[in-house]
């Protein structure tokens, strides 16, 4: 075909006009196999998902490798994963001349690995590879790569990696950067493997990574080489090994090789040996790492004790002291020393003492990481210190303090950083000299504001911090307390308007005021991007779902989501240019980080719940997409769902996550301010369990009343297979979740088991029959308006709509219409309609019940009188800016909520029996 043709589709795909590249690529005859690839990338861009597979299966035209979700098998679909994929098993077909050609299978392979096919891209260049000899060697090196896709976002291991292996193998012929691909495929095969299986192949498997590794650097290797071949044999722990090929390892640089060296000398238990390499490698650092110094002082314990490690660590600081003045970390290995020495019983509480004074007489005025620095030091001399060595300190930070104290207007960094060290350790130690917050901030606000345009912090800002903390301090801060509070962050936020950590105690501070609608500007001003998705966002989510914000917590969790699916591609790409240009530690860096830190992210499984959640309350676009609440279209949407089930960046694909499967807590809990407590992880993952289980239930009850056939004349009709195949896969769901201190999950279970006992008769009593369902579905009826009576809302009322009010409606709408096709229609005057209808009329009180508590916040809002308090700091424009915040959020808040109740109340309504 001529490129006139295909010319302005390049121009309109570079102009990011991906709609009319579409329009221009469809008109191409289907012969074209480029055009058809084109044609199928611009679907992929413009987010025509679907329209982009079903061009692309017509382009390859294979049979039998369309995977879709059997929706008449249900268990299979929620529970089973998908069976592994033998990577020997290509197409029968030849592969056409027009197919075989780079430009054709990348574009098809650029759009494939978008849209979640890095099985069939891997599949394709070995379909390329096997009939076209002439493009084996592109086709081989490519068909690798889709292959790390396919290994970076599945935990699939075995067949891809024995693929892939061979695949290295094969290409280990042409280069020695094969070579090394095919080591380094090797030690991930083991790495990944399961140890627990007793395979001879997979004993083998380190060896042959390690003589692979043993010929590429004997072939003038490159240093990432000789990291490689250390790498393999320190994953069997031959630490001999690695001493005896350190000679070889020529172009490593010294200070590697000593790193080594004190590894395999620890481990091997040679401390003589390791310490005098740790000397030997600070020498060369010029005493400035760390992490060197606590090997040391470990060696040098272990080899003589601690007299031993004073005299040796003393000798080696006088002799680096000489060239270098008032190094932080030589100062600091007097404490380390003083702090190993009181865990051996050498040393007392006053040597500590004085080592941390001595620092920080030294440091406390030049920089601000000073307290970070002795804080671990602080900790030790809390717990060991006497009366008589506390006084001595506390005395010590006094004087320090009064000792730079700033006058009005006064710029002195060197006295402000000294302040705010003093104040921050008599905080931590709860010294009785620590001054009242009013002093603190009066400091802040005497110190002049630096001007600069850069987005910096400003100096003083950690002394209203330090204020708002001392202000704060207690159990339970009262109203006043906390607007107070937040006035002087505003004002410090006026001042600094960059400082993150002014903002995050804020976050704080307006949640215990119920300021949700706040807390959601100021995490957006946060700035929050790529990684902190992942590592920040456990901050607001909570607050959001609180305060009834359920459309922002879904924009919060679609953003992390979306991060998470392009970080797969991203990780991918940068492990296959690591391995192209021989960065082995850097390829396998990224792999095991993808593999074990974001694929098993605790936020991602807490984003995929807070979707499920909020979806059926959101607009018709949303909810099409993962919203069941009792609708019409429920069966649509369930149906969607369950094709996307195995798709591990779905949301849907919580239902069947693996309850055993290792959570990666990403969360950075560094960054919580003092008093903000997070839920652990622990509680996160029983919340994504019981989500797990909510949406599972809804899920398995729409495919029940698919399939499910009221009563002809009167009596129940047979079972059908599948109806009774999904009905047990239900109770058996029900049944694991047995043990729950949750009442709100108890009426889950109850409401699930009216659907299948009406629907099926299950489980299966003597003498089925239409009165005998009717009868048990009144006794569980009666037990849910039991359990709705017996409970006491512990939680946010926000979360509660979300977490439970939704899927409990959603049910009971489902049991309605069940009723209605067994001739129980709302009415009828039958017990079972009354005794739903009392249900509902329960559930309905309950409603009314949070309601109240709704509309009583906010009316004891706008009752409260908060003048602002009479403290000449405070601004009281800013006082009048907080208390317009907090009012604002409220009366947001009660409307979202009450909007909420009031269409369910309503909803239930519809359940009265009239007289």
């Amino acid at each position: 075909m001529s490129n006139t043709r295909l010319n302005p589709i390049y121009v309109a795909l570079d102009s990011h006009q991906y709609a009319r590249a579409a329009k221009l690529a469809a008109t191409l005859p289907t012969s074209n196999r480029l055009g058809r690839a084109l044609l199928a990338y611009a679907y992929y861009k413009s987010g025509q998902t679907s329209s982009a597979k079903k061009v692309i299966e017509e382009i390859l035209d294979w049979d039998g490798e369309k995977v879709e979700c059997d929706a008449d098998d249900i268990s299979e679909s929620l529970e089973v994963k998908p069976n592994k994929t033998d990577w020997s098993n290509l197409p029968t077909k030849l592969c056409p001349p027009d197919l075989a050609d780079e430009t054709t299978l990348d574009t098809l392979s650029i759009t494939m690995i978008g849209i979640n096919m890095s099985e069939m891209v891997y599949k394709l260049y070995a379909w390329v590879g096997e009939y076209h000899a002439t493009i084996r060697l592109f086709s081989q090196p490519k068909q690798f790569v889709a292959g790390l896709q396919i290994l970076v976002q599945s935990d699939r291991n075995d067949a891809i990696l024995e693929s892939m292996q061979a695949l290295a193998l094969q290409m280990s012929r042409i280069s020695p950067l094969y070579t090394a691909w095919a080591a380094r495929t090797a030690l991930w095969q083991w790495q990944f493997a399961d140890k627990k299986v007793d395979d001879v192949r997979l004993q083998m498997l380190p060896r042959l990574a390690e003589s692979l590794a043993e010929k590429v650097v004997e072939a003038s290797g490159t240093i990432e080489d000789c990291q490689l071949w250390v790498q393999i044999l320190r994953s069997q722990s031959k630490w001999e090994g690695i001493l005896d090929i350190l000679p070889k390892l020529a172009k490593m640089p010294p200070v590697q090789i000593l790193e080594i060296s004190i590894e395999c000398h620890t481990n091997l238990e040679q401390w003589g040996r390791a310490q005098n390499a740790c000397v030997d490698l600070l020498r060369k650092q010029s005493g400035g790492q760390w992490s060197t110094w606590k090997s040391l002082i470990a060696c040098s314990l272990e080899k003589g004790g601690f007299e031993e490690t004073e005299c040796v660590s003393k000798k080696l600081l006088d002799e680096l002291q000489s060239s270098l003045q008032q190094d932080r970390t030589l100062s600091l290995v007097f404490c380390e020393l003083a702090l190993v020495g009181i865990q051996h019983r050498s040393k007392k509480t006053i040597d500590l003492q004085m080592a941390i004074q001595d620092y920080a007489n030294a440091f406390s005025s030049k920089m601000s990481c000073v307290f970070e620095d002795l804080e671990s030091y602080l900790n030790k001399f809390i717990e060991t210190a006497n009366k008589d060595e506390v006084e001595a300190m506390s005395n010590w930070v006094d004087d320090l303090r009064q000792a730079n104290i700033l006058e009005k207007g006064e710029e002195n960094c060197y006295k402000l950083r000294s302040l705010i060290f003093s104040l921050q350790v008599m905080r931590k130690c709860k010294f009785d000299q620590l001054p009242k917050w009013t002093y603190v901030a009066d400091a802040w606000i005497s110190f002049p504001t630096t001007a600069s345009i850069q987005k910096e912090n400003q100096p003083s800002d950690e002394l209203v911090l330090l204020a708002v903390d001392r202000l704060l301090e207690g159990e339970e801060p009262g109203k006043e307390d906390l607007l107070t509070a937040a006035t002087m962050l505003e004002m410090g936020l006026k001042k600094s308007s960059y400082n993150p950590y002014l903002k995050l105690r804020l976050l704080d501070v307006y949640r215990g005021l119920g300021a949700c609608d706040r807390c959601w500007e100021l995490f957006q001003d946060l700035g929050i991007k790529h990684i902190q998705f992942d590592s920040c966002t456990y901050l607001i989510l909570p607050i959001l779902l609180e305060g009834g914000l359920y459309e922002q917590a879904l924009v919060v969790a679609n953003e992390t989501l979306k991060f998470h699916i392009s970080t797969i591609s991203d990780t991918s790409n940068f492990i296959s240019r690591a391995l192209e240009n021989g960065n082995w530690s850097k390829a396998d860096e990224f792999l095991n980080f993808q593999r074990k830190r974001m694929n098993n992210s605790l936020t991602l499984l807490q984003s995929k719940g807070v979707i499920m959640d909020c979806a059926p309350l959101m607009t018709e676009r949303v909810a099409s997409a993962h919203g069941i609440f009792g609708g019409d279209d429920d069966l649509e949407r369930a149906t969607r769902m369950l094709r996307e089930v195995h798709n591990t960046m779905g949301a849907p694909s919580l239902v069947c996550m693996d309850e055993k499967q290792l959570i990666s807590d990403n969360r950075d809990l560094s960054i919580l301010p003092v008093g903000m407590v997070a839920s652990t992880s622990e509680e996160i993952r029983q919340g994504v369990l019981q989500k797990k289980f909510y949406h599972g239930i809804l899920l398995r009850a729409v495919m029940i009343l698919d399939v499910m056939k009221g009563p002809k004349k009167g009596k129940v009709i047979q079972r059908s297979e599948i109806l009774t195949k999904r009905c047990d896969n239900l109770l058996q769901v029900i049944k694991k979740g047995e043990s729950s201190n949750c009442r709100w999950v108890d009426l889950v279970k109850v409401l699930s088991r009216m659907i299948v006992v009406v629907t099926s008769g299950m489980p299966l009593v003597e003498g089925d029959s239409l009165k005998l369902r009717e009868g048990r579905a009144i006794e569980l009826a009666k037990e849910g308006s039991s359990i709705i009576q017996e409970m006491e809302n512990g939680q946010s009322i926000g979360l509660t709509i979300v977490q439970h009010l939704v899927p409990t409606m959603a049910l009971i709408k489902m049991i309605a219409k069940i009723f209605h096709a067994f001739g129980w229609g709302k009415r009828k005057k039958k017990e079972s309609v009354k005794t739903l209808a009392a249900l509902a009329a329960s559930l309905k009180s309950c409603m009314s019940t949070m309601l109240q508590q709704v509309e009583s916040s906010l009316v004891m809002n706008v009752a409260a009188v908060n003048p602002m308090p009479s403290i000449i700091i405070l601004d009281s424009s800013v006082w009048d800016e907080v208390q317009s915040y907090v009012h604002a959020s409220k009366v947001g808040m009660q409307g979202r909520l009450s909007r909420i109740l009031h269409e369910f109340m309503a909803e239930l309504d519809t359940f009265k029996q009239t007289e």
